[in-house]
């Protein structure tokens, strides 16, 4: 195969302030900054909604035995829906944003870390899907996405070890989710806060904590659910950087 071409596409660096607080401060800063920046500029935001509606297309076939497992689907539907699909998160991280003060301030640092890396992932995928944006949309000039287009952006991109970071990270937080899902006091303490959550108007991101907390809570255990997703995710993207002409066919 031909070398795929390669732009100067530049992520933002991921080293990180040492303390889960500032982390976590340093992270919501980074979200608020792509927020506007995607605000401002309505193609990228229609590209950005194309790339992230064929992706979440793409997971539910890689992992459709999953998606349509009783144990396991809601979790499948947990991704894709809560962190990937192409919808307007604005009211979501404006509750973060508003509810940072007292997190900080109340929550334990083993909490705070976990919130941390979440964000953290978040940003990570934000910041890869951007940069995939360009390369299929301005360096390719596709007018739709497909499996060889997106494999290319991949290569363009040239962001291998992001893409492996991006893996590792679902998997860290997950076995970290089983942890806290199976504390009775915690998952007690979220249902209980979804009254003065609303009140407080924060109603967007209790939602999204009760639906992540009770996918994994569904679960009992994701230990096999985690596993499989990174070894299909990972023999995709070796085979996206070995230019396999199926590279999703696995």
């Amino acid at each position: 195969a031909s070398p795929s071409r390669r732009t100067s596409i530049e992520l933002e660096p991921m080293t990180a302030p040492t303390s889960p607080r500032s982390r976590l401060l340093a992270l919501v800063e980074r979200n608020r900054a792509l927020q506007q920046a995607q605000d401002a500029d309505s193609r990228f935001d229609a590209q950005l909604k194309v790339l992230q509606a064929w992706q979440c297309e793409r997971l539910l076939r890689t992992h459709a035995d999953l998606a349509n497992d009783a144990r396991y689907g809601p979790g499948v539907r947990f991704f894709v829906e809560d962190l990937y699909a192409p919808k307007d998160f604005t009211a979501r991280d404006t509750d973060i944003e508003r509810a940072l003060p007292a997190m900080v301030r109340l929550l334990p640092n083993r909490v705070l870390d976990t919130a941390a890396d979440a964000a953290g992932l978040y940003v990570l995928t934000r910041e890869l899907d951007a940069a995939m944006v360009h390369a299929l949309f301005d360096v390719q000039g596709v007018a739709t996405v497909d499996v060889g287009s997106y494999a290319e952006a991949y290569r363009i991109c040239d962001a291998y070890d992001r893409r492996r970071q991006q893996i590792d990270v679902i998997a860290s937080l997950a076995k970290r989710l089983d942890r806290l899902v199976r504390s009775r006091l915690i998952y007690t303490t979220l249902r209980m806060t979804r009254a003065p959550a609303q009140l407080a108007g924060l109603g967007a991101l209790q939602d999204f904590l009760e639906r992540g907390f009770s996918a994994f809570h569904h679960m009992g255990g994701s230990a096999d659910f985690v596993r499989t997703i990174g070894t299909r995710e990972r023999k995709i993207l070796d085979r996206i950087f070995a230019n396999h002409p199926e590279p999703m066919a696995i």
